[in-house]
């Protein structure tokens, strides 16, 4: 399950949309107009060592679907680690909005897919927040 993972979320593209200048990881230059900068907010623990990445994620002010959304998510979270090894993380990513609302993405699994074409429009987002755990003794389970 971890490679399965692994294979669908490190593409960097999605419905025509693509990692250009590494926006989907992090990125400090300045926003155009059209744009939004998402900050990732939590900690990725691994074999009891606590992590703070520091990731954010720069799109277009454009409704997405959750399932593009998801994507460019855990392609930021993959270059951290997520997904690699024999073990999958425990926990959730949450995407939280500006009016209280909030999207919760299982890290040990894909999305659902009757939740697939949820429409999000980025400008409404105002975080994500995550708390992965990922232990060497931990047991694959699904």
């Amino acid at each position: 399950m971890v490679k399965k993972l692994y294979d669908r979320y490190s593409q960097n593209t999605i419905n025509g949309k693509s990692n250009k200048a590494r926006n989907w990881v992090y990125s400090e230059s300045p926003l155009n107009e059209n744009q939004v900068r998402i900050h990732l907010e939590g900690t990725y623990t691994v074999a009891g060592r606590v992590y703070t990445p520091k990731r954010n994620i720069t799109l277009n002010k454009e409704v997405v679907t959750l399932k593009e959304l998801d994507h460019i998510i855990r392609f930021a979270h993959i270059s951290y680690g997520l997904y690699m090894g024999e073990h999958l993380p425990k926990g959730n990513i949450v995407i939280n909005t500006k009016n209280g609302g909030k999207y919760t993405l299982e890290s040990h699994k894909e999305l659902q897919k009757n939740r697939e074409n949820v429409e999000i429009n980025t400008d409404d987002i105002k975080n994500v927040t995550f708390e992965l755990v990922k232990s060497v003794n931990d047991i694959e389970q699904v």
